[in-house]
């Protein structure tokens, strides 16, 4: 049929072009185009018959799958389109893959979890180094009552020697602490930058210092008894040191309390408006069989209500060292406003102790112990007998250097503005001076009284002042002694008898006592050096 209408075609165009005028080119009609791609699809048809290379059949592939890709959209839409197929194609078989292979999907997911947890542990470590580094292995900052329990707990855990600190940053209450454990350790307390305080919540003393601890109150840290009947710091065997800026007040027991060889330094700070309570000695600082070293800074204002030591008391072979800092406006009702040694030393080497108050001895008392003054003032203190100091039961007084001067003595039948000797005790004066002194009744400077010594090589009396006898000295009987062999007694002293020295009512004198004057009151008349 089709080889037919083929003929047929081609007789038509030649016969057109042989009967018209000219020979025009006709297209053959829409049949024989069809006719023509027939044609052309059975070549085609042919070509696809026959073998084809390998490489020829891939690529003849490719160009047909991109031919059909683009014959839909010539303009490239479907290509975009394709695309897009791809990635959601890709996306579906991942998730296929992860439901095919749940434990491989989880697995990767737990080793990201892993390394999540990993990188956060790493910078926690990190940031602990860095704490560490900044605050030191040995430090705690705290800023409350449990952390401060806990960090003392920390303490007395530790098995390592070495320094500790606790910095508070906030003021807190605490029960009473004691420091235990056997290494050795120097604990510091302090503040930050501004002044933190320690309040005393019990019955027991605030903190308790065995043999292997050294405290340190440091700047900014005070401790308040809260007039708890106990002290604010027992120190038992161990080490007690104080620096500026610290401050004890408030205890109901002695501020601090030292036993059993403990050592107190005192280095700075303030010890302030403490009593003695209940034991009745010692409001500021009680020392027994102890060391305590006053170096710097003030016990001010502290009492004793009952018996002695309104500042310091000292007994058991205690000693006390004050070689700088202030002793100042104590009181005591019966003895020692200032200081009272009931047995042991005191050992002046420098500082003052000032204006306080007592029935015997408004500076210092001592009952059977020795006070050795190699400097410092005793200044403007009070006592009913012996202003400055008062000696009693074999105690002695060794006056190197330094100065006793300003005191007063209030009794208006006894007297020692100065210095009051009684009972067998003595006094050395070898250098200093005692002036400026006053006695109600007798002994501006010193008062000697039964069985007491007085015996000067050394140093001057000079401006003390007596209302009746003995500006200078007064000798009160018979059994008491003076003998001086050197030094200066002069006639700025006043009284109305005798304003150098009165001894009894038998000897006197009232004109300079030079270096080179010996006066003995147990020899009468110019041979005695009386008048």
């Amino acid at each position: 049929m089709t080889k037919r209408f083929l003929s047929s075609g081609v007789c038509i165009a030649v016969l057109f072009c042989i009967t018209g005028a000219g020979c025009t080119t006709v297209a053959p009609p829409p049949s024989l185009q069809l006719e023509e791609e027939a044609g052309s699809s059975r070549e085609n048809s042919l070509q696809a018959q026959r073998p084809l290379e390998p490489e020829q059949t891939a690529g003849n592939t490719a160009v047909a799958q991109t031919e059909q890709q683009k014959a839909p959209d010539p303009l490239g839409a479907s290509t975009v389109q394709t695309e897009q197929e791809q990635r959601e194609a890709a996306v579906v078989q991942t998730e296929q893959q992860k439901a095919s292979d749940p434990i491989g999907a989880s697995t990767a997911q737990t080793k990201q979890e892993q390394r999540t947890e990993l990188a956060a542990a790493q910078t926690e470590q990190e940031q602990r180094e860095a704490a560490a580094a900044a605050t030191g292995k040995n430090s705690f900052v705290v800023n409350d009552a449990a952390a401060f329990a806990q960090a003392i707990a920390a303490l007395n855990s530790a098995e390592t020697d070495g320094t500790y600190t606790i910095t508070l940053t906030g003021s807190l209450t605490s029960e009473p602490l004691v420091f235990t454990g056997t290494a050795t350790k120097t604990i510091i307390l302090k503040g930050d930058e501004n002044p933190r305080t320690i309040q005393n919540n019990g019955n027991g003393a605030l903190f308790s210092v065995p043999k292997t601890i050294t405290l340190v109150l440091d700047k900014n840290i005070s401790l308040n008894g809260n007039r708890k009947d106990a002290a604010l710091v027992a120190v038992d065997g161990g080490t007690f040191i104080m620096q500026a800026g610290s401050a004890l007040y408030g205890a109901g027991k002695s501020a601090v309390s030292l036993h059993n060889r403990a050592t107190f330094m005192m280095r700075g700070g303030e010890i302030k408006d403490n009593t003695a309570g209940s034991h009745g000695k010692g409001g500021g600082v009680f020392v027994a069989d102890s060391a305590f070293t006053l170096e710097a800074g003030s016990i001010s204002g502290n009492t004793e209500g009952i018996s002695y030591g309104g500042g310091v008391f000292v007994t058991e072979g205690g000693t006390f060292t004050l070689q700088g800092g202030t002793i100042a406006a104590n009181s005591a009702h019966e003895a020692g406003g200032g200081v009272y040694l009931e047995s042991g030393t005191l050992t002046m080497e420098g500082g003052a102790i000032n204006d306080n108050t007592a029935s015997y001895g408004g500076g210092v008392s001592l009952d059977d112990g020795t006070f050795t003054m190699h400097g410092g003032t005793l200044n403007g203190n009070k006592g009913y007998r012996g202003g400055g100091v008062y000696l009693h039961n074999s105690a002695a007084l060794l006056l190197a250097a330094g100065t006793i001067s300003g005191n007063t003595a209030s009794s208006s039948a006894f007297g020692g503005g100065g210095v009051y000797i009684h009972n067998q005790s003595s006094v050395m004066m070898a250098g200093g001076s005692i002036s400026g002194n006053t006695a109600v009744s007798a002994g501006g400077g010193v008062y000697v009284d039964d069985r007491g010594t007085f015996t000067m090589e050394g140093g001057e009396l000079s401006g003390n002042t007596a209302v009746s006898a003995g500006g200078g000295v007064y000798v009160a009987h018979k059994s008491g002694t003076l003998r001086k062999k050197s030094g200066t007694i002069d006639d700025t002293n006043a009284a109305d008898a005798g304003k150098v020295v009165y001894i009894s009512s038998s000897k006197q004198r009232n004109t300079t006592a030079s270096p080179g004057v010996m006066l003995n009151s147990t020899i009468a008349g110019s041979s005695g050096g009386w008048e």
